[in-house]
């Protein structure tokens, strides 16, 4: 007979494993689409355990922890009390990987959508995911990946592949690889080269890793401040010994000049000879004590360039057309942003001439211009700060 929900959710189920692995057993209603903590450890040929879900028509899973597949089966559907599980009752995988790569490595940005025979999902790709998408829970069987991303001249044509995914195979995360015929890598650093000295010989110095500036220009605003009083002091010393150069060697001097073809204003004829002129000496540098406020340094004026334009952080450039350019984390935006922090249709510049505006489209964590949040629509002016959730860039026109 077929036992009720909820007379089960008061009650107990005796499972039959058939297997001396270690197993995870939770209640739900639905395919869960993250990972699940909440749950009972199993092991052995037999066990019995505790129904606790007060939801109606619940699921019970169970999940082998050694090969990463899932069992399902409806409570309403377990006769009574009792679940032999067998291979056929594994219906999922626990965790899927889609690995996406660009022809220099992995994709720096991407939407990867898969879909199984339960549902169609998508996760992004940013460049803190190493171009690896991650999913949870996926229908064992045919697997369909779709990859949108821009390519080296925008948007791309998404490319499409479909994997079968087994129940028997040699990993318990199967990895989905998708190489892309262009777009961009994440930029990475190789590390330098160490060689290792012969006997009797002394190790090369790398003359890249000497420091060019004194270490205080390291310290920020304060140390900016003492590199400029030292280049200051360096620069009076050394008018101070051209001048006194001058003064010792004036008729040497002239004559240079004079071969030059220029003539030097004479001095009237003394009497006597002038007493001769004590050069001054240098004082010492006064310290400079700076209260505990920040020094700010202070911008240089932004110069017009004629082609409105936005610039990240990294250095990227992004030139407006003319008309409106949506900006927002999903592809198909003109200005994609690939960051959790900035919405799917985030804001809009509205380009028009040579006169710039930004309208913010309700976002969660708002638009930004020189640290005041726009409310409706603000008009931007050379050397802006323009801010999407999170990320920054300097507008220039």
């Amino acid at each position: 007979m077929v036992c009720s929900a909820a007379g089960f959710a008061q009650g107990t189920v005796n499972i039959a494993l058939g297997s001396l692995h270690q197993f995870h057993t939770f209640e739900a209603t639905e395919w869960p689409t993250k990972p699940i903590t909440d749950v009972q450890k199993i092991s052995g040929d037999k066990v019995t355990i505790k129904l606790t879900s007060k939801e109606a028509k619940p699921k019970l899973f169970i999940v082998d922890t050694e090969t990463g597949n899932v069992a399902m089966k409806s409570e309403e559907f377990i006769r009574d009390g009792s679940w032999a599980v067998t291979s056929s009752s594994f219906l999922a995988v626990q965790q899927v990987d889609v690995q996406v790569s660009a022809p220099g490595g992995p994709v720096d940005s991407a939407t990867v959508e898969i879909q199984d025979g339960l549902r169609k999902r998508e996760e992004l790709i940013d460049s803190k995911s190493a171009g690896k998408a991650t999913f949870y829970f996926v229908q064992l069987g045919e697997v369909k990946v779709t990859v949108k991303y821009r390519g080296k001249n925008g948007m791309a044509d998404p490319v499409k592949q479909s994997f079968t995914i087994s129940l028997e195979r040699e990993q318990p995360i199967p990895t989905l690889k998708i190489a892309l015929p262009d777009g961009n890598s994440v930029a990475s650093e190789e590390p330098a080269k160490t060689e290792t000295p012969q006997a009797g010989e002394k190790p090369a110095v790398n003359d890249a890793k000497i420091p060019t500036a004194p270490e205080a220009t390291k310290s920020g605003p304060v140390g900016n401040l003492l590199t400029t009083l030292i280049g200051m002091g360096v620069v009076a010393a050394v008018v101070w010994y051209i001048l006194k150069y001058m003064r010792e060697n004036g008729d040497k001097v002239q004559d240079t000049i004079k071969k030059l073809g220029a003539d030097l204003p004479q001095a009237p004829a003394a009497d006597a000879d002038p007493a001769p002129i004590t050069p001054i000496k240098p004082e010492p540098m006064q310290q400079i004590i700076l209260d505990s406020a920040t020094v700010a340094p202070v911008a240089p004026t932004p110069t017009p360039t004629g082609t409105p334009r936005l610039i990240a952080t990294d250095g990227s450039v992004f030139d407006l057309p003319e008309g409106e350019t949506t900006v927002g984390r999903e592809f198909g935006n003109g200005l994609v942003v690939p960051s959790d922090t900035v919405s799917r249709r985030h804001a809009s510049l509205l380009k028009s001439g040579s006169t710039v505006s930004v309208t913010d489209h309700g976002s969660t964590n708002g638009s930004w211009v020189n640290g005041m949040k726009v409310g409706g629509t603000v008009s931007l002016n050379p050397g802006d700060q323009v801010r999407f959730g999170s990320i920054e860039y300097q507008y220039e026109g």
